[in-house]
């Protein structure tokens, strides 16, 4: 044990002696219609801009309902016979997993009520609260109502369609970090829109990422976080919004309701191994709201949470035990 614990030890300190000898490399573009951001250290100098771009503009023809080529795009079009790849399977898998755990508050199914909020890739105005068509909606939502089956994606019902915007950025976060750690790369950063995991260290110290209060106007940061090869994901209902009757209606839709999010949780932030869980857990916890959301990750030792919301007009923050611990370090 002692033996182990003493490799591990040096190991962790010449990752980091590597951090500090060879100049940090940063890869810009944009994706997803967002900014990305790669930094990395690399003994060998090597320049993946090529390979990372690659990486991305394939994921792009999995995922976004933005692509009308993409496999989501064909399944919500209707074709049966489209091809399915390995990235697919795995984020409508974990997809699943996530809605079980969760009782149905994470659910990939919301595409018909996301776009009737006019949220979706043709933008456009909400039904403005319409129950009769909320209601005919909701029959065509619910992520028990799709499954796969050899390969194939099965509806229940023909209206039902998917949306990944909430679980594929973050699982594009860890496409692109495991294809560093397979090149040898142990000591890096990867950002999309946000989303951020983290491996190794930074010049001696870990990576940090900051959270920042919930508003568009000139946010501060007010909590820092140290990532020790972990992934953190903020989710909030202060940004993508629809301003209507002089209220603002949230992009996170309530997939049992219909409706979009007005409730007290401002924004959270998850921290989870990999960012695509991260990504997910942190939609899920807007809909579920503080008490559940408290609950839940004191029953999955896994997440740790930093939430941001508003009791009776004053501005409060929880932040899990292990959470507010990584907070308290210099």
């Amino acid at each position: 044990m002692k033996k182990t614990y003493f490799i591990l030890l040096l190991t962790l300190i010449l990752l980091n002696a590597c951090s500090d000898k060879y100049e940090m490399r940063t890869i810009e573009g944009f994706t997803q219609g967002t900014y990305y951001r790669v930094k990395y250290f690399d003994s060998l100098g090597r320049d993946f801009t090529a390979e990372i771009d690659s990486l991305l503009t394939d994921f792009d023809y999995t995922a976004s309902v933005y692509n009308a080529s993409s496999i989501i795009s064909k399944i919500n079009q209707g074709d049966t016979q489209v091809v399915l790849n390995h990235d697919f399977v795995t984020m409508f898998t974990i997809a699943r997993q996530i809605s079980e755990s969760t009782q149905g508050e994470f659910d990939i199914t919301v595409s018909p009520l996301v776009k009737a909020w006019g949220f979706g890739p043709q933008g456009g105005q909400p039904v403005l609260n319409d129950g009769v068509v909320i209601d005919s909606l909701l029959e065509c939502v619910g992520w028990q109502k799709v499954k796969l089956e050899q390969g194939k994606i099965i509806k229940a019902k023909d209206c039902i369609q998917l949306d990944m915007n909430a679980i594929a950025q973050g699982y594009s976060v860890d496409k692109l970090s495991e294809y560093l750690l397979c090149k040898g790369i142990h000591n890096y950063l990867v950002d999309i829109g946000g989303e951020v995991r983290c491996g190794g260290y930074k010049v001696r110290k870990p990576w940090r990422v900051g959270i920042e209060e919930p508003t568009d106007e000139n946010p501060e940061v007010i909590a820092s976080i140290p990532l020790y090869n972990k992934a953190i994901v903020t989710s909030g209902n202060y940004r993508k919004y629809k301003p209507l009757n002089g209220e603002r209606y949230s992009h996170i839709i309530n997939p049992h309701t219909g409706y979009p999010l007005k409730q007290s949780l401002l924004s959270v932030a998850v921290l989870h191994r990999k960012a695509v869980y991260a990504d997910a857990y942190a939609t899920a916890f807007m809909v579920m709201g503080v008490e559940a959301s408290k609950k839940f990750v004191q029953q999955h030792t896994e997440l740790e949470v930093y939430m941001i919301y508003n009791d009776n007009g004053n501005i409060k923050v929880y932040a899990s035990p292990g959470m507010q611990q990584l907070i308290n370090e210099q």
